[in-house]
């Protein structure tokens, strides 16, 4: 579909007036945190040093969120590294807990 530039500036004008118009408050989503921050509540995945592979075999232990890293205990950590299908070091393991240590809990307001 061909339109002119004077009909597309005139769709952009009515698209802004019509949100612009939308009753505030309601369940809007809004995120406090800022760029780069890692929350609790989001996938191991959202961590820079764990790929796809690690986090599937985070996953057979059931980690699947950035605070269950958090809340990883040695002796948690000890059986996950001595698992036969596992290719996790305690020592890398262990690393990975306590960086990820300073993440924060969410901002999201509670729905």
């Amino acid at each position: 579909m061909i339109i002119s530039i004077k009909a597309e500036n005139q769709n952009i004008k009515n698209e802004a007036d019509g949100v612009r118009k939308l009753p505030s408050g309601g369940n809007w989503v809004f995120d406090p945190g800022e760029k780069g921050a890692i929350f609790e509540e989001e996938q191991t995945s959202v961590i820079p040093s764990i790929g796809p592979t690690l986090e599937k075999r985070l996953e057979i232990f059931g980690v699947l969120m950035v605070k269950q890293i958090k809340e990883l205990t040695d002796d948690d950590i000890l059986k996950m590294s001595r698992a036969p299908a596992n290719k996790m070091g305690e020592k890398r393991l262990k690393t990975f807990r306590n960086s990820w240590t300073p993440a924060r809990e969410s901002g999201l307001p509670k729905i």
